[in-house]
C-alpha cells in the first residue's frame, strides 16, 4: 500500500549475524500490526529489568504477555554459537598445523645438515668460521620458510574469500592478524633451525671427512 517514505536505512542481517545482508523495510506499528513484537529496553547495569518492564506493561495493557525475555548479547552470543565452535576448531587446527611446521622445518633442515656434513667439513677445514658455517644452514632455512610463506599468504588469500561471509565482521585484509600469524611463524622457524645450527657450529672436519 502507499506509505510516506521518512528514511532511508541500509540492508541489515536480520536473525542471523553470520547470513547474508536482506534488504529491510520499517513501518509504525500503528500502520502495520502484527501479532507479536520485541520491545528492546536500553539499560545502564547489570540488573534484570524483566520485572519492572513487565510492571509497566502491565500499568498500560494486563492483556500483553511478556516473554522470552533476554539480554542482548546473550542473544548475539546464540547466534554466533555455533560459528564460534568452527572458529575454535579451526584454532586447534591452525596450532597442529603449525606444530607440525615447526616439526617437519626442524626435520628438513637436520636432513640437510647430514646430507652436506661432508661438505661442512671441507668448508671448516678450509678456514671457514662456525658463523659462515652456521649462515649455511640459516640461508637453507631461510629459502624453505620464505617459499613456505609464499605458498601460505597465497593459500590464506584464496580461503579468506572463502570464508568471509561465514564470519560475522570477518574483513578479508586484517594487518594485525597477517603481522601476528607471520610473526608466530617466523619465530617458530628460527627456533626449528637453531638446533641444527647449533650442531654445524660443533661439526669438527676430521670427524666429519674421516665418518665419510
Amino acid at each position: 500500500k502507499p506509505a510516506r517514505i521518512v528514511g532511508v536505512v541500509g540492508s541489515v542481517q536480520n536473525s542471523d549475524l553470520g547470513g547474508p545482508r536482506e534488504p529491510e523495510v520499517y513501518f509504525p506499528e500503528f500502520q502495520e500490526r502484527a501479532d507479536a513484537m520485541y520491545l528492546v529496553v536500553r539499560m545502564n547495569g547489570d540488573a534484570d529489568p524483566t520485572a519492572s518492564v513487565h510492571a509497566v506493561i502491565s500499568k498500560i495493557d494486563p492483556d500483553v504477555a511478556l516473554y522470552d525475555t533476554a539480554f542482548m548479547a546473550n542473544r548475539v552470543a546464540s547466534s554466533l554459537r555455533l560459528r564460534r565452535c568452527v572458529a575454535y576448531l579451526l584454532d586447534g587446527l591452525a596450532g597442529t598445523g603449525l606444530f607440525l611446521a615447526f616439526v617437519g622445518l626442524y626435520g628438513s633442515i637436520a636432513h640437510f645438515v647430514e646430507l652436506r656434513r661432508r661438505e661442512i667439513g671441507i668448508r671448516a677445514a678450509l678456514g671457514a668460521s662456525r658463523a659462515e658455517l652456521i649462515g649455511v644452514v640459516v640461508r637453507q632455512a631461510s629459502t624453505i620458510v620464505g617459499a613456505g610463506l609464499a605458498a601460505g599468504i597465497f593459500a590464506a588469500a584464496l580461503g579468506g574469500q572463502a570464508v568471509r561471509s561465514r564470519f560475522f565482521g570477518m574483513e578479508g585484509a586484517d594487518a594485525g592478524a597477517w603481522t601476528v600469524v607471520l610473526g608466530v611463524t617466523s619465530i617458530a622457524a628460527l627456533f626449528a633451525a637453531l638446533v641444527p645450527a647449533w650442531r654445524v657450529g660443533r661439526i669438527e672436519p676430521a670427524a666429519a671427512l674421516r665418518n665419510e
